[in-house]
Formats: C-alpha cells, structure tokens, sequence
C-alpha cells in the first residue's frame, strides 16, 4: 500500500447538541494515527474555520468561492 503524504478532508459535520465535545478531533487523531499523513487539508466555511485553527491548522481565506460565501484552506502540518 502506497501511502501519501496528504489527507484529505472532504466533508465532517456534528450536529450542533453534539458539538464541543471533542468528536472531530477525536477523528483527525485517529486518522493521523492510521493514515501516518504528514500534512492534513480541508476546505471550510466561515462557520467552520473556527474549530480547525483551534486544533492547528493554518487557515488561508479562499475569498468568495461562491456569491455572499467565502471559504477557507486549512492546512495542518503533522
């Protein structure tokens, strides 16, 4: 197995009852742990980035990829 050195985060949603209980990082841990990526990617929203520069990613504004939604890259380097 081939593994590359990139993660890619796709899609992760908590609902909101369920939120600050530390689901999603529980998550990326786990996924660090098997995948052994060294750097983790995501793409978010104004709601979103939030949580992904608490747990240390580096977010760069993707200004407005859609009318009236601006989106954001976040990059977490393990």
């Amino acid at each position: 197995m081939v593994r590359s050195p990139f993660l890619f985060l796709q899609h992760i949603a908590v609902r909101a009852a369920s939120r600050e209980h530390g689901y999603v990082s529980q998550l990326i841990d786990l996924l660090i742990q098997k995948y052994k990526s060294k750097v983790i990617v995501a793409e978010t929203d104004q709601e979103a980035f939030g949580f992904y520069r608490k747990y240390g990613f580096q977010i760069k504004s993707l200004g407005e990829k859609y009318p009236g939604v601006e989106r954001f890259l976040c990059v977490y380097y393990v």
